[in-house]
């Protein structure tokens, strides 16, 4: 691969990785420096109007563009991985539906159109040229991509989390209890949409992937369908709701997918996570550390849970957060996604090699 020259190597890590396996170290992505590169990321920066933004998210040769002098200027340690990220905002499939959003910064704002679920529909394939001209995107970068970068797939986010871009928080929260029915279809019908747009997208950037699919966010790869799911609304609903409404959807979505990762958002699902657990098919949880809660590292026994019922584990963390947590944790299953200081090339590769020294000594 152009911008990755250890790709080979990282593939069989990752293969490593998704089967809670090692091979001399746990997984670790450092984005680094490049030596001499003269990369400027402010001349890349996320303008403000609104029309600029939908340029920025949206035009095929303006994505290319930052992206690849991006990777021209990153050095991509470790199994970090030069990928394009279709970035729509954290939407999941709410944008193919009866929706009414903008984007604004660095996601996508929506005003519910559900206001009364008898005369408003979710109305999956209501934005049919928003879903052509996405796809046609993602084919564009992906034919692009092939033997030089990896493509990946959009955000999932989740059923729920989508059906609430479209009902709005307070609306969805009464509708659990007076109801429930509803919400229930409207998941499956999110769910439709998932496998029916989902499906063409992992079509698409199979063969720019190696033969299978990357997820930009966490800078993961792995050989079949791979995405997140998660369901950040869960913070808000006691375990029995969990049960009722995510569960089955979280279990269904799963099965879908080969490789799905579990972005667990802090402290507050953590009451969820047995059930979380429970789900068959899950091959690794994501910690992600929510701002005002206490530091990561006061959290390491709820990653030994999560390693002991044989799930991998994903982690964003500095280097003294490294160390810590590999003097803990398995290095089985582990992946580190680097998230300190800039790195220069040098930095990133010695800090590697003390990565596989920690993991010797485990």
């Amino acid at each position: 691969m152009l911008y990755k020259e250890n790709w080979e190597e990282t593939k069989k890590r990752f293969d490593a990785l998704w089967e809670n396996e090692v091979i001399d170290r746990c997984c670790i992505a450092i984005r680094a420096i490049k030596n001499g590169s003269s990369y400027n990321a402010e001349m890349y920066a996320r303008p403000q109007k609104q029309n600029e933004l939908i340029s920025y998210y949206t035009d095929i040769d303006r994505v290319l563009e930052r992206n690849l002098a991006e990777f021209q200027g990153t050095y991509y340690a470790g199994e970090a991985l030069p990928v394009i990220n279709p970035t729509w905002g954290d939407s999941g499939y709410a944008l193919y539906c009866n929706s009414d959003y903008k984007y604004l910064g660095n996601t996508t704002w929506f005003t519910p159109t559900i206001k009364d679920w008898d005369t408003d529909e979710i109305g999956f394939n209501k934005n049919p040229e928003v879903i052509k001209k996405h796809i046609e995107f993602v084919k564009t970068i992906a034919k692009e991509a092939k033997g030089k970068f990896l493509m990946s797939t959009p955000d999932y986010i989740g059923n729920l989390d989508g059906l609430i871009n479209l009902r709005g928080v307070e609306d969805t929260i009464i509708d659990l209890i007076d109801d429930p029915d509803r919400i229930k279809s409207g998941i499956k019908t999110m769910m439709n949409a998932v496998k029916t747009v989902g499906s063409e997208y992992f079509e698409t950037i199979n063969e720019a992937c190696d033969g299978g699919s990357a997820f930009a966010w966490y800078d993961t790869w792995a050989k079949g369908r791979h995405n997140l799911v998660q369901c950040d609304f869960s913070a808000m609903i006691s375990p029995q709701m969990f049960e009722e409404f995510v569960l089955p959807d979280l279990t269904e979505t799963c099965d879908w997918l080969d490789y799905p990762v579990y972005h667990l958002d802090g402290q507050e699902q953590v009451r969820h996570l047995d059930m979380i657990l429970s789900v068959k098919n899950l091959k690794m949880v994501q910690w992600t550390n929510v701002a005002g809660q206490p530091s990561k590292l006061n959290f390491i026994p709820v990653f030994k849970k999560i390693q002991e019922a044989g799930k991998g584990l994903l982690i964003f963390a500095n280097v003294a957060e490294t160390e810590i947590l590999l003097s803990e944790l398995s290095p089985k299953g582990l992946f580190i996604n680097y998230n300190g200081d800039n790195m220069t090339e040098d930095e990133a590769n010695a800090f590697i090699k003390r990565v596989a020294s920690l993991t010797k000594n485990r």
